[in-house]
């Protein structure tokens, strides 16, 4: 009889990895996989062979999940985030084990609080997480980010962007990172830092500022999805309202559209949450909601 067996990285598996984690995002909102060389790249010193769990089934790899420590204000935990698995197509029912598998290595790796992500990209993604003995986090349960997309097959926005310019210099870009702490919640150097390191020109579709007697009032970048190239997305947006948004917004459209992309993404979440109702007057859609649950061990 087939059963399900887990078990850490062995050369080789990052061919299955790459390509479960294609075919199970491929038609998300918002497609998100790491090969094995980004999660070995973004974990770290954090990373080990344990990092990633695999899921086999006949000896074929059909899922896998991984997980990172996570900063922590109280001394006493020691938090940690799972990646919510990734599974080919009716092997779902393998959720509960890997999970109970990825738990047991953290718990033996002295981790005593997990967290995770559900959405409802993923069919029944937050009564699995449930059944797994996870709790809503009490302020970053269901619905605290959402996802709206804009079909770029509509066309452009009938809004005047003459104040909208690109962001080139290094002024620019100082100013632009200022504005950009509001949606990363970080010091400035911080972002600068971070914008350099994962957004460089060379990354970006576009880096876009509103202007206004001079001063720089709005800014956000866009960069395409990593997993499907026609999906593009604002991977840090602010305004400090709707008169700024829109022209802001309605560049970006432009931009994507003229570019072949196929669909503009943008996260509603934290202050930007307040433009729900905006967004979706533009003619953006709900794409997905999410929720951030954990479990102490």
């Amino acid at each position: 009889m087939s059963e399900y067996s887990f078990e850490s990285y062995k050369p080789g598996y990052e061919v299955a990895q790459k390509e479960i984690g294609f075919t199970v995002t491929k038609d998300w909102v918002w497609p998100s996989a790491h090969t094995y060389q980004e999660l070995k790249d973004e974990l770290g010193e954090n990373f080990d062979d344990e990092s990633i769990i695999y899921c086999l089934f006949d000896d074929e790899i059909v899922g896998y999940t991984w997980f990172d420590l996570l900063p922590s204000e109280d001394p006493n935990v020691v938090r940690a985030w799972l990646e919510f698995p990734k599974l080919y197509p009716r092997h779902e029912q393998a959720f509960p084990s890997l999970i109970e598998h990825a738990l047991e290595i953290m718990r033996r790796k002295g981790i005593t609080n997990v967290r995770i992500r559900g959405s409802s990209v993923v069919k029944n993604s937050f009564n699995l997480i449930e059944k797994s003995g996870f709790k809503e986090v009490a302020t970053m349960g269901r619905g605290i980010k959402l996802y709206y997309v804009y079909d770029l097959a509509k066309g452009p926005l009938d809004v005047n962007v003459s104040h909208v310019k690109e962001c080139t210099s290094p002024e620019e870009f100082d100013k632009c990172a200022e504005l950009a702490t509001n949606w990363y919640q970080k010091p400035k150097e911080w972002v600068k830092d971070f914008l350099n390191e994962h957004y460089p020109p060379e990354n970006l579709i576009a880096h876009l500022y509103v202007e206004d007697n001079g001063e720089i009032k709005a800014a956000c970048n866009i960069a395409p999805n990593n997993v499907v190239k026609e999906i593009s997305a604002f991977h840090y947006i602010y305004s400090p309202n709707e008169l700024y948004l829109k022209p802001l917004v309605a560049k970006a459209v432009s931009i994507c559209a003229n570019q072949g992309y196929k669909t503009l993404v943008v996260d509603l979440i934290n202050k930007h949450r307040q433009f729900e109702a905006f967004y979706f007057n533009l003619g953006f859609d709900k794409g997905a909601e999410m929720g951030f649950y954990e479990i102490n061990l």
